[in-house]
């Protein structure tokens, strides 16, 4: 969420070394943010165990100093630290920073898994478990609609100092990638059923120019008109689930159901927003808190209704901000499992949650930083 105020850090005296670093308003005070893995920061006091920073246009806040160090952590010294480590709470640290670095690395997801499980975390490990599940050659979109009648789907996004231009791929290109024109694509909506359509190019550009990401994607010529792309594979045969349309169920009595919830009348002016689910209805519940000019802060439900019951899944009652998924756009059994998938988007891509709410996948285009 800090992505826009960190550009404007020109010479940082340090870099964040955890997965995920709470910023506080006081060494032990309440939490005003999170710093992503590798967020430049500059270190202006210390108290005890806790560091003052300020990240980007000088906007401040505390930390634990254990988490700072003068470089960035590189994905290679992550891994070979989750490796080594000979316990494995330390294994589990060093892991969880890992997939920070590569959300879809196979080694690194595979030695998080093991260290959920050896701390006894079952149900952590069995998530983890269903993304080393997800097919290789099955990926999400970004959350873009066509332009022109061409359809654009992430093939790769990567970190680079500098922006890159923006180009076509060759053919030698293409094929060294393991595509060439006219490869037929399924593309996956959120609401209807697959389609097939063939490779047009390939092209390298900006994912985000301010980040200086670099990404590669497949053109193809469709149009989904009023519907988003939400999967895409270059499989022959796409998971039978894909053949269906999203299930359409009346979210009415569950919207109401959820209105009726103390912790829910409760919050001002609240927005309901609902799909369906594995045996009932997701509702997500948003009410604005506050607006600082960049980020907005919303108290933050969500239920799930089943049988006439409504379950309260997670709330996060002041830091709910931009860059968290915004609301439920659908549910599809995306892997062909048998089991419904929760997807949501922000203003960045789709995002796939389990029937608990655990977040399991996201497209691409999250790498980017912002």
């Amino acid at each position: 969420m800090w992505f826009f105020l960190a550009l404007a850090l020109a010479e940082p005296s340090h870099y964040v070394h955890a997965s995920a670093l709470n910023l506080r308003a006081t060494p032990e005070g309440r939490r005003v943010g999170q710093l992503d893995i590798n967020t430049p920061v500059e270190v202006v006091s210390s108290q005890g165990a806790h560091s003052e920073v300020i990240v980007g246009n000088g906007t401040r806040g505390w930390v634990q100093t254990q988490f700072l160090q003068s470089n960035p952590l590189t994905f290679d010294a992550a891994i070979r630290s989750a490796r080594g480590a000979q316990d494995a709470e330390t294994r589990l640290g060093w892991a969880q920073r890992a997939v920070a670095l590569e959300p879809r690395h196979r080694e690194a997801l595979a030695v998080l898994r093991d260290a959920y499980r050896a701390l006894g975390k079952d149900g952590l490990a069995g998530r983890i478990e269903r993304q080393l599940a997800w097919p290789d050659d099955l990926r999400l979109t970004g959350d873009r609609p066509a332009t022109d009648g061409v359809l654009r789907l992430e093939f790769s996004v990567r970190g680079t100092s500098s922006p890159s231009d923006y180009r076509s791929l060759t053919d030698a290109e293409m094929r060294g990638l393991g595509v060439d024109k006219g490869d037929l694509v399924w593309v996956l909506p959120r609401q209807g059923a697959a389609m097939q359509v063939p490779v047009m190019g390939m092209t390298q550009h900006d994912v985000n120019e301010c980040a200086g990401t670099q990404g590669i994607s497949l053109l193809v010529a469709l149009d989904l008109g009023q519907d988003r792309p939400l999967a895409w594979t270059l499989a022959e045969t796409p998971p039978a689930s894909w053949r269906s349309t999203a299930p359409v169920i009346d979210t009415g009595p569950a919207v109401a159901l959820v209105g009726q919830q103390p912790g829910v009348q409760s919050l001002r002016a609240p927005t309901f927003r609902a799909t369906a689910m594995e045996g009932g209805v997701y509702v997500q519940v948003l009410s604005l808190l506050s607006e600082d000019g960049i980020e907005k802060f919303w108290a933050h439900q969500e239920w799930a209704v089943r049988a006439g019951r409504a379950e309260l899944l997670l709330a996060h009652p002041d830091d709910f901000s931009y860059g968290t998924p915004q609301g439920p756009v659908t549910a599809r059994d995306i892997t062909g499992d048998g089991t419904l998938d929760l997807v949501k988007a922000s203003g960045c891509g789709n995002h796939v949650y389990d029937q608990s709410a655990a977040f399991l996948r996201a497209s691409a285009s999250l790498c980017c930083g912002c």
